[in-house]
């Protein structure tokens, strides 16, 4: 028996979401991509950690100087 991924075609499921989000905005499938990939633990934590490295050279620079 061979399964749908071996004949290149996508998972019911997963051909109902591409189906379902093609037909949204732009704005909203760019926030449906973000949303996607954010809740990953590795981008999650790369994320933070380019967050706190931002704070730390700015605060390094000094910036903003008054």
């Amino acid at each position: 028996m061979e399964s749908r991924l071996e004949n290149d075609e996508p998972e019911p499921q997963r051909r109902r979401i591409s189906h379902r989000t093609s037909q949204l905005p732009v704005w909203s499938r760019i926030l449906y991509n973000i949303e996607r990939y954010t809740v990953l633990p590795a981008v999650a934590l790369t994320a933070t950690v380019a967050v706190i490295a931002l704070v730390v050279a700015i605060a390094i620079l000094d910036f903003p100087k008054n």
